[in-house]
């Protein structure tokens, strides 16, 4: 099997962000890992695998998605 390289330290941080408000509410979902492709200008299409944490503050939970890696599709 052929292995793909990682590109999430090349993908500019408002892409990152951008592609993250098409995920669905953390809060409510029950996956914890989702995936999802966004077009990048000047990159193409990017395979986000995203993973969802939690945050616990005394009483608060606060829920959170985090970019775990990211491929260039073909």
């Amino acid at each position: 099997m052929e292995q793909r390289a990682n590109i999430l330290l090349r993908v500019p941080g408002e892409h990152i962000a951008a592609a993250l408000q098409t995920l669905p509410d953390c809060e409510t979902t029950k996956e914890n890992f989702i995936e999802t492709v966004y077009e990048v200008p000047l990159m193409g299409r990017v395979h986000f695998i995203w993973k969802r944490f939690q945050h616990k503050h005394g009483k608060s939970t606060t829920w959170f998605w985090t970019a775990q890696q990211a491929y260039l599709m073909e």
